[in-house]
């Protein structure tokens, strides 16, 4: 069973979550309610995504100006990024965050080719259109966004190991065979009895990771 490391970018990749930062910067007050609505369960993270983002009028390239001076890498991911290519593990992200601020990023960092599913963002005058290319037949009736490709790489043979912090990384965390967790998944993945280790900076991931190779 060949195993592919699925990974998520905002709080996970990033120290902080940057699609709520540019929210915060540029989406006024009304995105608040679409955090509060996320955070109670009342919808999904997806939609809390499309319904803030609209309200951003803010160009590409002023978006991309906040980026380059508030997108902090948690120390050692190219290690991690290194590590995968050189022991034969697929890496790839899965984020419902947006492209433009992850490719953006990536690039930034010297990571241009890394892999990446999310969110898709159209830039239009009445704000930010957010759409999710979800894999195969599955949609969003069936599940989220990370959960729907952690399914696919199950399907398709892949051991998953999956590296998140938050709410909506509980649902993949659920449909992999190991987790590195911090943030509050780390307390579902204790709560729940998930197979994880913690992790805070990616130089820990690649030492457990050795391990497993052993």
């Amino acid at each position: 069973m060949s195993t592919l490391v699925q990974c998520d970018f905002d709080g996970t990749i990033l120290t902080e979550n940057l699609g709520d930062n540019l929210l915060q910067a540029y989406a006024g007050e009304v995105w608040k309610r679409f955090s509060a609505e996320y955070k109670a369960g009342n919808i999904r993270l997806e939609d809390y995504n499309r319904g803030a983002f609209s309200q951003v009028r803010e160009g590409k390239e002023e978006l991309l100006r906040y980026i380059s001076g508030h997108a902090v890498m948690r120390r050692h991911f190219p290690e991690l990024v290194e590590h995968c290519r050189e022991n034969g593990l697929e890496f790839v992200i899965v984020s419902n965050g947006l492209d433009f601020y992850i490719q953006a990023c990536l690039e930034n960092f010297g990571l241009k080719g890394v892999p990446f599913h999310s969110g898709q963002a159209d830039f239009t005058p009445s704000g930010i259109r957010v759409t999710y290319p979800y894999p195969d037949s599955m949609d969003e009736a069936q599940t989220g966004f990370k959960a729907a490709y952690a399914e696919l790489f199950r399907k398709r043979g892949h051991r998953i190991i999956y590296l998140g912090d938050g709410l909506s990384d509980r649902a993949p965390a659920s449909r992999a065979h190991y987790t590195f967790a911090r943030g509050s998944l780390l307390e579902h993945c204790r709560s729940n009895g998930l197979p994880h280790s913690p992790f805070e900076d990616f130089r820990e991931v690649v030492e457990v990771l050795k391990k497993m190779n052993d």
